[in-house]
């Protein structure tokens, strides 16, 4: 959501701009920082209940762009992607998941908004590869060139592959098979507990420099000793790295992303700016910078 969006959101809700509010501002938005008060005091029942904005609505509309995404992104079957529909989606679950987040920074209905969207984002994921529209991982077991047999050949390169690897080429291709019964996935690994993202996987083909950045972090937390601060610490920065890609992707200020990110992790705005330090000086001393 970009600065000027998120400007408009606030004036429109909080601040009661038009003739929608009387011109009246929310009584629970200070103007002095822009914070909603019940955001702040996380008093999430009283916000969903007096907040002006209509979250049903908005998370349809959310959910409705991103499967149009998805549809142009993954070039959807045409009988298929007819067939696909917001509605699909568990509304109610989301919710609740929702209900549940408590923002500890950054209390502006602009930054609220992002986490509803990055979950919705999520759901939508989740339910297209549940019906085998998209694959669970981009890897090379889901890619149509991979021979279907063992020995496993990739058929643009002409190369032996494994179905687990993922360093995929800009020729991987999901393998969709249609069948009487719908659309199956071709023998994909089970689902990995894992940061990325679709939208990551778009900037991967069209920026390599940030897939070798990824793949760099990946590689330091696995190096690491299992089980220590230093691994946890490799981990969380990488995953902050990721969203924060997903973020800024999503329009929003590299400012306002910070604040998002510090309130998901139950961390300080400081503590994201010394990850992200650290994971340049990093990149310094691997040369990936």
């Amino acid at each position: 959501m970009s600065e000027r969006k998120q400007n408009d959101l606030i004036r429109s809700f909080c601040e009661g701009a038009g003739r929608r509010f009387g011109r009246l501002p929310c009584e629970h938005y200070d103007h002095s920082d822009r914070h909603c008060r019940l955001l702040e005091k996380q008093e999430m029942s009283e916000f969903w209940e007096k907040c002006r904005l209509n979250t049903l609505k908005i998370l349809h509309k959310y959910a409705l762009g991103y499967l149009e995404n998805f549809i142009k992104e993954w070039n959807f079957p045409i009988e298929k992607a007819e067939n696909i529909r917001a509605e699909d989606i568990d509304f109610k679950s989301v919710m609740t998941r929702l209900k549940k987040k408590k923002l500890t920074q950054g209390y502006t209905l602009a930054v609220w908004l992002a986490y509803v969207k990055t979950t919705i984002y999520r759901e939508i994921k989740r339910n297209l590869a549940r019906q085998g529209m998209i694959p669970r991982e981009v890897r090379c077991g889901s890619c149509r060139y991979l021979s279907g047999s063992a020995p496993y050949i990739c058929s643009k390169k002409g190369e032996p592959r494994k179905k687990t690897d993922g360093d995929n080429c800009e020729d991987y291709c999901f393998d969709i098979v249609i069948t009487e019964s719908g659309i199956e996935e071709k023998d994909i690994p089970p689902v990995a507990e894992t940061p990325e993202t679709l939208l990551e996987e778009k900037e991967k083909r069209r920026n390599p420099l940030s897939s070798v950045i990824k793949d760099a972090l990946s590689t330091r937390i696995r190096e690491a000793k299992p089980g220590t601060r230093k691994r946890e610490i490799y981990k969380r920065q990488c995953e902050i790295f990721i969203e924060l890609l997903h973020l800024i992707s999503e329009g929003m200020p590299k400012k306002e992303a910070e604040k998002a990110l510090a309130g998901e992790y139950n961390i300080n705005e400081r503590t994201i700016r010394r990850d992200i330090a650290d994971i340049r000086e990093f990149l310094k001393k691997k040369n990936v910078l």
